[in-house]
């Protein structure tokens, strides 16, 4: 072989190994990736993530990655303003291969409202998210991630909203409001001019009430009966479970009936405000200085421990689990309404209301905020 040859084979070779070594690149590269998802495994976008001296942000999927990574150990922490990531941070080893599951959860995820009003209640069709609020603000989703303000044709503070065979909003002034879609809203006649604060739907009747012991009921959200309580409190919240209809309100008030049309006055063996009820597997009402009771008929009642002397404002039940919303912030949970956990929001806005839907609680508050999650 004539020399030359010789030189152009050696070039080759030296050429090859450089390639399989990496010896003339630094090193075979390699990719890490992940996904940032809230607890329902939808993906959050727009979220910071760091690997070592690199940086980048999920895309509309939550997707993230990082390209042309050397072998070696590297800690991924992401952030957001607003965000409680698990794990806070993630330690990888890069060796000799690509990694495409280093992810991260978001538990109370804050959602874009679009709106800088107050809100104060959630509820769910069945397919339709549904959330009211101040100055006539009504938002709609379908998917708790995307929210659309629709008008509402009202400029009175909306408190409250449930759904039966429609979507009912009631608010200050006796204001009504009916909808087949959240999007397309009707003013309905209630009879009263007092504030109307809470609704529920419960054994094809709507009941809502409010201030000065103001009760009203409807079989179609269309016409509605103005109902005597026997009380003069103001009243805060409703809510229909095993056969019975429960209103709680101002000075510990608590009505309870069988057909939203006689009321009996139970005793709370309190005198703060209380300002939601819920039944799951039994009743539990959530008001002022952190109270909250619990009852299995709607007479007898007891106060458990909720471990703050925050506000509450709102509760729900949904998957097993109650949930409570509150000032500053604040989420308790429990299985069983007796023994309740704080949960960390990362956020110190009062919520004024939280509702559940499709596997998603909602708490909603001032300012326009939204979080959202499936495990509270």
């Amino acid at each position: 072989m004539k020399k030359s040859g010789i030189v152009v084979l050696f070039l080759l070779l030296a050429c090859m190994s450089l390639v399989l070594t990496g010896c003339g690149s630094g090193g075979a590269r390699f990719t890490v990736a992940g996904s940032i998802t809230d607890t329902g495994g939808q993906g959050i976008s727009g979220v910071t993530v760091t690997m070592g001296s690199e940086t980048t942000t999920t895309d509309s999927t939550g997707r993230y990655g990082f390209t042309s990574v050397k072998d070696g150990t590297y800690t991924i922490v992401p952030s957001g303003e607003g965000y409680i990531f698990n794990p806070a941070s993630r330690t990888v080893s890069v060796d000799g291969d690509n990694m495409f599951d280093a992810n991260f959860t978001v538990n109370w995820t804050p959602r874009s409202s679009g709106t800088t009003s107050d809100l104060a209640g959630a509820t769910f069709s069945g397919s339709t998210y549904l959330i009211v609020g101040a100055s006539g603000t009504v938002l709609s989703s379908t998917d708790t991630v995307t929210w659309t303000a629709q008008t509402s044709g009202v400029s009175t503070n909306l408190t409250g909203a449930t759904y039966g065979s429609t979507f009912v909003a009631v608010g200050s002034g006796g204001t009504i409001l009916t909808s087949g879609d959240a999007a397309t809203w009707t003013a309905a006649t209630s009879g009263t001019t007092s504030d109307l604060n809470g609704i529920t739907y419960g054994n094809s009747l709507y009941v809502a009430v409010g201030s000065g012991g103001t009760i009203l009921t409807s079989g179609d959200a269309t016409t509605w009966t103005v109902q005597t309580s026997g009380t003069s409190s103001d009243l805060y919240g409703v809510a229909y479970g095993n056969n019975l209809y429960v209103a709680v309100g101002s000075g510990g008030a608590i009505l309870t009936s069988g057909d939203a049309a006689t009321w009996t006055v139970q005793a709370s063996g309190t005198s703060v405000k209380l300002s939601g009820v819920v039944y799951g597997s039994t009743f539990a009402t959530v008001g002022e200085s952190g109270t909250i009771l619990t009852s299995g008929d709607g007479a007898a009642w007891t106060a458990v421990a909720s471990g703050t002397t925050n506000n509450l404002n709102g509760v729900t039940y949904g998957n097993n689990t109650y949930a409570a919303a509150g000032d500053g912030g604040l989420v308790l949970a429990s299985t069983d309404a007796a023994t309740w956990s704080s949960k960390d929001t990362a956020t110190t806005t009062n919520l004024r209301g939280i509702g559940y839907g499709n596997s998603y609680f909602i708490a909603v508050g001032a300012s326009g905020k939204i979080l959202t999650t499936t495990t509270p």
